[in-house]
Order: structure tokens, then sequence, then C-alpha cells
């Protein structure tokens, strides 16, 4: 090492020379290190503990929801009513009673039977409704089938004969195999009743030309 670069410990020191610390005495052997600034410190990985309930703010009679109010319970209603039930439950009630029915009906339909002109017609036709009035009376046909037929009479005695189509197709239809016996006789009735109103017809068409 050249001269020039030594420094003694009685060296002065220069303009560009860097400034000496002052070592307190005894810390030379007892040099700290350096803190690092950037050091990370690491989180902790485990979680809160199970039992440890979170914080519940604590609530005051003012921040407190209004009570709801309470829903009146619905009044209860009876099932509801089909269009046209009450006029059906109607006519059911001026119905009258089985023993009535039947008697206008054996009244009607014997009565008729005379209009056939066919003997051998008017002794089928006429056993046929007789297996009406037995079935009828005791009680071996359904009220809905009963109705119907009280209502054919009923047509046949005013001699309207749309009242007793309507009549007879809602027997064929709704009871096809239990009025299998007797729905064509009774259909004989209804043909009877047109050929009556058509005679009728024509005798007045021929009174009206004469008297013209």
């Amino acid at each position: 090492m050249s001269g020039e670069n030594y420094r003694s410990a009685t060296h002065d020191p220069g303009w560009n020379d860097p400034p000496k610390v002052a070592t307190p005495p005894g810390a030379t052997g007892n040099v700290q290190p350096k803190t690092l600034l950037n050091k990370r410190v690491p989180f902790p990985l485990q979680r809160p503990g199970i039992n440890s309930s979170p914080a519940t703010p604590s609530t005051t009679s003012s921040s407190q929801a209004p009570p709801l109010p309470q829903i009146p319970k619905s009044v209860p209603t009876g099932p509801a009513v089909a269009p046209g039930a009450n006029s059906a439950a109607n006519q059911d009630a001026e119905l009258p009673n089985q023993d009535e029915m039947l008697r206008q009906i054996q009244a009607v339909f014997d009565e008729f039977v005379q209009y056939l002109d066919d003997p051998e017609k008017q002794a089928d036709v006429e056993k046929r409704v007789n297996l009406i009035y037995q079935q009828f009376a005791e009680n071996k046909l359904p009220d809905r089938l009963q109705k119907h037929l009280y209502e054919l009479s009923s047509a046949l005695k005013d001699k309207d004969d749309v009242r007793a189509n309507v009549a007879h197709r809602s027997i064929a239809c709704e009871y096809g195999s239990m009025s299998g016996m007797f729905a064509p006789v009774l259909r004989q009735f209804i043909f009877a009743l047109q050929n009556e109103k058509t005679g009728t017809n024509n005798e007045n068409e021929e009174t009206d030309s004469k008297e013209n």
C-alpha cells in the first residue's frame, strides 16, 4: 500500500473524506444489525375461534321497527257454484214427487200408444213402456233419467215436439245402455206428435183455401 492512500490515526481529514462516526466505548464488539424496514409481517392463517360470537349492536326501543298490522282472517265462503246450477236446482225443486211423475208418464205414454196405426207395433211399444213403468215404480232408474222421462211426457202433453226431441236426446245420450230397450219406442211418440201437428196444419190450410 502506498503512502498516499494510507491514512493513519493522526492523519488530518481532507475536505472529501467521510465523517467519522463516534462510537461509544465498549460498543465496538456488540454491533446490532440494521433493522429491515421492508420486512413483511405474516398475517395469521387461522380463522377466529368458532365460539367467538360476533358483536351485536345494541338496540334501543326507538330503533325497533313498528309491529306489522294483523291480516284479517278471510270469511269462509261456500263452494263455488257453476253457472246455471241454480236454475237446474230450481227445476229439480219444481218436480213433483215420484208417484205423481209416474202417473203423468203412464197417462201420456198410454195415450200416444193409441196413436200408432199398426196393431203389432202397438203391442211391442206397449210392452216396452210397461217395462218403464215397472222400473220406475221399483226405483231402478236413476233420478236424472226419471227427470228426463217426466220432461218428455210433459213435452208430449204440451204438443211441443222441440222439447220432446231435447228430452229424448238426453235419455238416449246419457243412458244409452240402460234405455236401449225403450228409447226407440219413445221416438215413435215424437213421430206421432209431428204427424198429428202436420195433419192439423194441412187441415187448417185446406179450410183456409176453401173459405178464400
